[in-house]
């Protein structure tokens, strides 16, 4: 699907823009030419750029600088195409929100479960727990 684009020549770039890179950043070794998305945030002449697929899911990112991008704000494909990843997002956020919850629950469950088999205070369990996540994370891959 063919996406139009405004010059960026007589365009202000702002976070949340919609956008088309038009010509390959020399630094850049994956060719992103023809890429469209939106700039996540900016950094003096250069944006931090989010590349969309067909479907809405985050295909790339990285910094792209300012000369290099076309606003495509008017682009209706374009614009369904971030709403489609506005709404991943927001799944994908909720279902962490959900697991904390989860996570809060069982871990309170365990350490009620430790103060009751082992005679301790809740203070105490609290810190012994807090210890071993601090092993684990160290653990962890």
């Amino acid at each position: 699907m063919s996406i139009s684009t405004k010059s960026s020549q007589s365009s202000t770039f702002k976070v949340n823009d919609l956008v088309t890179v038009v010509s390959q950043p020399e630094n850049q070794f994956a060719t992103i030419l023809h890429h469209v998305g939106f700039i996540e945030s900016i950094d003096g002449q250069t944006a931090s750029f989010i590349s969309l697929g067909e479907d809405g899911r985050a295909i790339g990112s990285g910094s792209v600088p300012l000369n290099c991008l076309s606003l495509c704000n008017d682009n209706q494909d374009l614009a369904a195409r971030k709403q489609r990843y506005n709404a991943i997002l927001l799944d994908c956020e909720k279902k962490l929100l959900t697991w904390n919850e989860y996570y809060k629950q069982k871990k309170y469950a365990a350490l009620c479960k430790a103060c009751k088999e082992t005679g301790v205070t809740l203070d105490v369990a609290i810190k012994i727990f807090g210890i071993c996540e601090e092993y684990l994370d160290e653990l962890s891959p």
